[in-house]
């Protein structure tokens, strides 16, 4: 019927029903086609003919057609393939309404998806009338998402046909599609902003893109959507924004435009940090890698802010602790992942990857663009990753140091220990390991002096990585994929770096580190199969082999030595042991050459014999021929490891030697400048158990004192003041303190010797040795004290000799000789030998009065040795031949002297107590009597000594109260016997009245004082209200007076009975009365009790006298 273009609209209800036909019943396709072939071909024109209902209908009848699943079968549509593409360009050009470019644009679908073939065809039929890609374009910029998101598909699936796009890809970049498409996705539709960056990650894929698009506006484009996707919180489109930015910052046309200009970078960054704040764990995985790529080298800015990338990472490296630590089924997960498949990696191995290559990017832009602030102190600090986010934004500049151990925070909370739960065995656990190399090399690489970052290298030593690292290394399969060609060479650059900083410095430290990279470089196998390159006989000749051999053992024995030094076994010590034997033995000329390799080996076979294997006897023959070796070695310092496993092996040899002397010593210097409170409890532990069991320690010790007698003795005070001292079995504190009973005797034996030379051959001691052996052996015999050690009278003798004839110059064992003169004064109390050997020497006495004049330390200690030489006369009741005078200004100084006055108030305590006579002390007057050749006290003197005992009575200290009473109380008995009328003048002072004041909280303890005034004969008028108020006092604590009726007698008939009231006077009375019945009560029964005894006593000596009756 249709024949030409006139019948089209008469016939278009046909077309309606057909169309609806073909909807309905789709089996009715396949018969029309074939029987109406040439009805069908003139039908086609009808898309193009100029009315939209024609168009309509005509498309849609075709949209059922190329719908169906039989037309291939048809065979015909090749031949109308060319005809329908011209409609379908007419239709989405001229179509008017939204009904026909709907029809068009899902006949175009269909058309282009069902044979590749066909996508050619609207290109070719393109002309300047009708263009698909200005088709495309004008669909694109509609104002229907709909119409927008169907042409984008149709897009994308022209751009998934790699096998035919590159014949047309640059027609849609020629026509800015890209641009457009760049252009359109800033809209509000999430399905065609998906749809948009499906479609542009499809044209990421040709390099022609990258080398002919604008893709730097449309990144900016990309940076706002993903702003916006965030604030609608679209996670899933947001992860695919962030991949198309991955793809995008990947060009060239990028790292050249961020190199110019920084803010697209800065752009990139603000991104980056608004992500990070969205909690959700596959846009923490796409973040992780976008910022990863702008860390690339060729991504990076001139001008580049440090702060503002770090704020960054903190804030990443806590988002993956927060992660890790908040999952607890990770660590299980990690552990059952044993699978080779890369391709579908686990989300949690992928956050852990891409969280390494952070760092490793991020540490390597501070090395290359941020090398002035290694060492800068007056930088600002760098926050770690607890930091809040307003502390860290607030930073200008960082410093790299603190970078770094932020950095290796990071590794040891997060990265390490789950590193560590895979299994290296398998691709995944390997690759991972990898990355983390990655890192470890970057912060190693060029290292600074840090403790934070030794004490990570050690822990990750511990942590057995270095096995790990081998794993790696030898792993032949991963050098064969993309990415980790050269992850042997990372690995062994790992492992130099490592032992650099865990090895220590000595003069051919750079050479014997290109030894050890030679060595690796040529162990390819296992670490047991390495093991066996110990046992061959190496002979350092021209051969390179031979040098080969050298270096691979010494390798080898580097990475042994380094791992047990932490406790971490690199190899089994089953296997190790017969190879480091046959080393030892067959290569000995070559150990002793070197002093690494002898310290090396030492140490190994040391740990070997510590743990106490079959091999004991080749362990023994081996350590022998070490001990041969080390006699011809004097750099100690160089073959010395601090640990205990070669103290343990160095006094294991019986003999005394000076390696292990000095191993002893570097003990004991470790101990003093330690302080590290577990790891010096750890070393007097050591130590003292060393000193209570070996014989060969006890005997280093002793004899090392006399060279290093400071850091010896400090130790010994240090260890015993310990909690170690306290936690030691009883046998082990009897055992140590014989021990230092036998360095007490022996120091003095050493000071003796010292003190003849000083004393008679003028030959002056260099050091401080004499003072520190002085000072030990006080301490020494003060630990020893249940023992009762005897001191050589020799040596009182000698060191008495030596202050006497000492002219002050060595002030410091001028003391210490003070100090021991006044122990052995104070211990040997009962044996007077030292006593007399003191004071016999006729210097003594001046010397002792030079020093009291000295306005410093010696004063102090002369003044005590002073009082415990007239205490020690006295008690033992001693004459000595000598005398010594002071004057009372020296006395009254010391009383002045809160140094001082406690002593000074015992000196005087004793000497009252001799009435000022009896002793060698003679204590002369400030002004003698001009008439009078005496120079004893006058009544001056002793109204100041009065005066200043009753100031010590009122300054508040009990303890010098206590004694300053004791001496005013013997002060005014010698007064009233020697001087009545300066006792009556004291007595009558009005200043009594404040001092007795002072008292009255607690007359129970001064009872005796006020005693004084109250039974005196001549009444003080100042001390009326006193008096009432002690008396009231005396009622009030009637009960704990233990004062007998006659003291209370006397307050009632002393001198101020008149002052009391006549109710107190009664109760005093009362008071009497009971204190005189229970006296009455006491003396009956002590009465009834001596009859009852003599009773018992009589009738036992009478039945005695009966008894020898009884038998007759």
């Amino acid at each position: 019927m249709i024949q030409d273009g006139s019948n089209y609209i008469k016939y278009l209800h046909y077309f309606h029903l057909l169309g609806r036909l073909l909807q309905l019943f789709p089996d009715l396709i396949q018969e029309v086609v074939l029987k109406n072939a040439p009805s069908l071909h003139h039908m086609i024109n009808g898309m193009m003919y100029p009315s939209d209902d024609v168009r309509s209908a005509v498309a849609y009848i075709f949209l059922q057609i190329y719908s169906s699943s039989s037309i291939e079968k048809a065979g015909i549509f090749p031949v109308i393939d060319s005809v329908v593409a011209k409609g379908i360009l007419s239709i989405l050009k001229s179509g008017l309404t939204k009904d026909v470019t709907k029809i068009g644009l899902a006949l175009l679908k269909v058309f282009i998806s069902g044979e590749s073939k066909r996508i050619l065809l609207l290109f070719e039929n393109s002309n300047e009338d009708v263009n698909f890609v200005t088709v495309l374009k004008k669909v694109i910029i509609s104002v229907e998402p709909v119409f927008q998101v169907c042409a984008v598909q149709c897009l994308c699936h022209i751009l998934s046909e790699s096998s035919l796009a590159e014949n047309y890809i640059h027609m849609l970049i020629a026509g800015s599609i890209p641009e457009l498409l760049f252009e359109v996705i800033n809209g509000n539709n999430e399905l065609l902003i998906e749809t948009i960056i499906c479609c542009i990650l499809m044209f990421t894929r040709y390099p022609l893109f990258f080398e002919k698009c604008h893709i730097l506006y449309g990144i900016t484009s990309v940076f706002d959507i993903s702003t916006k996707l965030i604030n609608n919180k679209n996670w899933k489109l947001l992860c695919l924004a962030f991949d198309l930015l991955i793809s995008l910052t990947s060009s060239e046309q990028y790292s050249v435009a961020s190199s110019a200009q920084s803010s697209l970078f800065d752009q990139a960054l603000k991104l980056i940090e608004k992500s990070y704040k969205v909690r959700n764990l596959q846009v923490l995985l796409v973040v992780n890698k976008f910022f990863n790529r702008i860390l690339r080298k060729e991504c990076l800015p001139f001008s580049l802010h440090s702060s503002k990338l770090f704020t960054i990472l903190s804030m990443g490296m806590k988002n993956l602790q927060n992660f890790f630590s908040s999952h607890a089924h990770i660590p299980g997960k990690f552990k059952k992942y044993q699978e080779n498949n890369l391709e579908n990696l686990p989300i949690e191995v992928q956050l852990l990857i891409s969280g390494l290559d952070i760092l490793f990017c991020f540490i390597q832009i501070l090395r290359e663009h941020y090398q002035d602030l290694y060492g800068a102190e007056e930088l600002f600090s760098c926050p770690v990753i607890e930091s809040t986010e307003e502390s860290i934004s607030s930073l200008s500049k960082i410093n790299f140091q603190e970078v770094i151990q932020t950095c290796i925070l990071a590794l040891d909370e997060i990265f390490v220990p789950y590193c560590l739960l895979l299994n290296t065995n398998s691709s995944v656990g390997k690759i991972s390991f990898f990355h983390f190399i990655n890192v470890l090399y970057a912060i190693y690489e060029d290292p600074f002096d840090n403790p934070i970052l030794l004490n990570f290298a050690k822990k990750l030593v511990k942590a057995k990585v270095f096995n790990h690292i081998w794993n790696v290394k030898t792993d032949g399969a991963l050098s064969t994929k993309i990415g980790f060609e050269e992850s042997k060479e990372r690995c062994n650059q790992c492992l130099v770096v490592l032992l650099k900083y865990l090895l220590e410095k000595h003069d051919d430290f750079d050479a014997y580190m290109n030894c050890v990279k030679n060595g690796l470089n040529e162990l390819n196998c296992s670490l047991e199969d390495c093991s066996s390159v110990l046992s061959q006989k190496c002979e350092l000749q021209n051969h390179i082999n031979s040098f080969k051999l050298h270096s691979v053992q010494v390798t080898f024995l580097c990475l042994c030595y380094v791992c047990y030094l932490n406790n971490a076994l690199m190899v089994n010590s089953k296997i190790l042991i017969p190879h480091l034997i046959y080393y030892a033995t067959c290569n000995s000329e070559i150990v002793i050459s070197s002093a690494v390799t002898a310290k090396h080996l030492i140490f190994l076979l040391a740990a070997c014999m510590f743990e106490n294997h079959k091999c004991q006897i080749g362990l023994t023959e081996a350590s022998t021929i070490m001990w041969d070796a080390l006699s011809k070695i004097t750099f100690f310092n160089e073959i010395y490891t601090h640990h205990e496993v070669l103290l343990w092996w160095c006094f294991r040899n019986p003999l005394f030697n000076p390696f292990s002397s000095f191993v002893f010593q570097r003990w004991l210097e470790f101990s003093l400048n330690m302080k590290k409170a577990s790891i010096l409890y750890s070393t007097f532990k050591i130590l003292l158990d060393l000193l209570s069991t070996n014989a060969a320690a006890q005997e280093t010790f002793i004899r090392q004192f006399e060279s290093n007698s400071e850091i010896s003795f400090h130790f010994l005070r240090n260890s015993y003041d310990s909690e170690v001292y306290k936690t030691l079995d009883p046998t082990i504190i009897e055992k140590l303190e014989f021990f230092i009973l036998a360095l007490a005797q022996h120091i003095q034996n050493c000071i003796i010797q010292l003190l003849i030379m000083e004393n008679h051959a003028e030959k002056k001691t260099e050091g401080n040795f004499l003072s520190h052996a002085l000072e030990c052996v006080l301490w020494c015999f003060g630990r020893v004290y249940k023992i009762n050690p005897q001191i050589n009278i020799k040596f009182v003798f000698h060191v008495t000799n030596f202050c006497c004839n000492s002219n002050f110059e060595n002030k410091t064992t001028l003391l210490c000789c003070l100090k021991f003169l006044q122990f052995v004064s104070k211990k040997n109390e009962n044996d007077s030998k030292a006593w007399f050997v003191m004071t016999g020497n006729p210097k003594f006495f001046p010397f002792l009065q030079k020093c009291l004049t000295m306005h410093n330390e010696f004063e102090i200690e002369a003044l005590h040795l002073l009082v415990i030489t007239v205490i020690h006369q006295i008690d033992s009741r001693l004459k000595s031949s000598s005398s010594m005078k002071i004057s009372l200004i020296y006395i009254l100084k010391w009383l002045n002297n809160p140094n001082t006055k406690l002593v000074c108030f015992e000196l005087l305590n004793k000497i009252l107590d001799m009435e000022f006579n009896g002793t060698f002390l003679r204590i002369k007057s400030i002004k003698p009597n001009i008439i009078s050749t005496e120079e004893s006290l006058n009544r001056s003197d002793l109204r100041l000594l009065v005066f200043h005992a009753q100031n010590s009575l009122v300054l508040g200290n009990p303890t010098i109260e206590k004694v300053a009473f004791m001496s005013y109380m013997k002060l005014l008995n010698y007064i009233s016997k020697v001087d009545s009328a300066l006792e009556n003048h004291i007595m009558l002072q009005p200043w009594s009245r404040i001092l007795l004041e002072s008292k009255l909280d607690n007359i129970l303890v001064s009872w005796k004082l006020f005693e004084k005034w109250f039974s005196y004969k001549t009444e003080n008028i100042t001390l009326i209200g006193v008096m009432q108020q002690f008396t009231n006092r005396v009622l009030t604590c009637s009960e704990d007076l233990n004062q007998s009726d006659h003291n209370v007698m006397k307050l009632c008939s002393g001198v101020y009975k008149k002052y009391i009231s006549k109710e107190t006077k009664n109760a005093l009375d009362k008071i009497i009365q009971i204190s005189e019945n229970s006296c009455i009560t006491q003396d009956v029964q002590e009465s009834n009790v001596i009859s009852e005894i003599e009773n018992l006593v009589t009738n036992y000596i009478s039945k005695n006298s009966c008894s020898p009756a009884t038998k007759d």
